[in-house]
């Protein structure tokens, strides 16, 4: 098929969200032309099976909330929706999201936590990065810079990474894995991502122990929100061959929660600055088509459950060793899940 849709990966504009229109217009367009390739796929082969992702809603949600922008790309996802229904009617439709989304009230900054607490050392060369956020340097601003004047791919080539490890984030803080350079490993006993997973140094059921124990009960102090609805050892919700290279301990984020990995932070809570809304466990789950029960409400679905579901669907024999679970209660009579599930 030729490339008639001007169909794109990711967005030209490179700006974010909250600083152009432009960009989140193109958003709203890759949106839409993603539902017109789908659909004209689907219209020129014989196809057994069509999947379909909408990635920049999400970004949407976490960068704008609810925005009048994040509306109208609801609108866009809904008339996507309609025309694939109305151009395939009498086909299976299943429509998932990996997650749902709720707005952040407090952000908690958990290796600032950690330091405080005397888990985590890092190095007093914080003082570059620092130094530079007051001077107004960031990794937003140069890269805008070197965008306008058409350097951005040269820069990262040639500026050395000892240059790169220091340049603090746009909110001043160091991260992913600017990390690394700025932990002394050997008086650290712990280290965090966002969103609440955290590595141990060593396999100590007693250091697991505490600091489960202390992030249950941690509280916001000028709000009284709690950080975590509940954390996890490893063991609770991972397993098999890998299990060792998991993290230690998960935290599951309690509702208009967001938990920052980057390090440097003076405060351990804030208010949201640039992310303004967090992933929660819900999401959406619809099935719509001749093999699926009309009018009913299901409950209790995960990620996990959308390929075996799916395979099922398909008349293809579940591998016993697929987590998730056939989602036998949606099918019509006459649909049982695959033998041995």
């Amino acid at each position: 098929m030729k490339n008639e849709f001007k169909y794109k990966v990711h967005p030209t504009v490179r700006s974010k969200w909250w600083q152009s229109r432009q960009a989140t217009e193109e958003a709203l367009d890759l949106i839409e032309r993603r539902f017109d390739v789908a659909r004209a796929l689907a219209q020129e082969y014989e196809l057994d099976f069509l999947h379909l992702t909408i990635f920049y809603i999400n970004s949407l949600h976490h960068d704008l909330w609810n925005d009048e922008i994040v509306k109208q790309a609801w609108q866009v996802l809904d008339r996507g929706i309609g025309a694939i229904l109305r151009d395939f009617e009498g086909s299976n439709v299943i429509i998932m999201s990996d997650h749902g989304s709720n707005e952040i009230h407090q952000v908690f900054y958990i290796n600032t936590w950690l330091e405080r607490q005397g888990y985590l050392k890092t190095s007093a060369s914080l003082w570059l990065p620092r130094l530079l956020y007051r001077l107004g340097l960031n990794e937003e601003r140069l890269f805008n810079i070197a965008q306008r004047l058409h350097l951005s791919r040269m820069a990262k080539r040639v500026v050395p990474r000892k240059i790169r490890d220091n340049i603090p984030s746009a909110i001043g803080t160091v991260e992913l894995e600017q990390k690394e350079a700025k932990v002394i490993w050997e008086k650290s006993r712990a280290l965090a991502s966002g969103q609440g997973p955290i590595y141990l140094a060593a396999d100590n059921t007693g250091l697991k122990r505490e600091l489960i124990d202390k992030l249950e009960k941690l509280t916001n102090p000028f709000t009284g929100l709690k950080v975590a609805q509940h954390v996890y050892q490893r063991e609770d919700v991972y397993h098999g061959e890998f299990l060792a290279e998991a993290p230690s301990i998960i935290i599951d984020q309690s509702p208009h929660t967001h938990i920052r990995g980057s390090i440097g932070n003076k405060n351990i809570f804030e208010e949201p600055r640039r992310w303004r809304a967090e992933n929660t466990a819900e999401g959406i789950f619809v099935a719509h088509g001749p093999s699926f029960k009309k009018g009913m409400e299901v409950n209790n679905v995960t990620i996990l459950d959308l390929a075996p579901t799916i395979l099922h669907l398909m008349g293809i024999p579940v591998p016993n060793d697929m987590d998730g679970r056939v989602l036998a209660e949606i099918f019509r009579e006459g649909s049982e899940p695959t033998a041995g599930r």
